[in-house]
């Protein structure tokens, strides 16, 4: 799960951080709480996304709608294999 959360996060790379330069495991804390609550819901919706990235980042944020949407699309698409 983890890893599927860690390739959707980096790939949409919201903060624009990783583009920046920052370290590979700059959302690490971010995509570790994203992987909990997934496991314990049973899946991942837009509103789960958007709730740890405000958690962590602060509102308003910059995980639209969208961004999300792309988030659950790539976590989807990995644990599908």
């Amino acid at each position: 799960m983890r890893s599927a959360v860690k390739a959707a996060i980096d790939a949409v790379d919201v903060e624009g951080l990783l583009e920046g330069g920052a370290p590979e495991d700059e959302y690490a804390p971010e995509i570790q709480d994203l992987a909990g609550r997934i496991v314990a819901a049973g899946g991942v919706d837009r509103d789960l996304v958007r709730q740890v990235w405000s958690h962590w980042f602060g509102t308003p944020s910059r995980m639209t709608e969208e961004k999300a949407d792309e988030v659950v699309r790539l976590v989807e698409r990995r644990l599908a294999g």
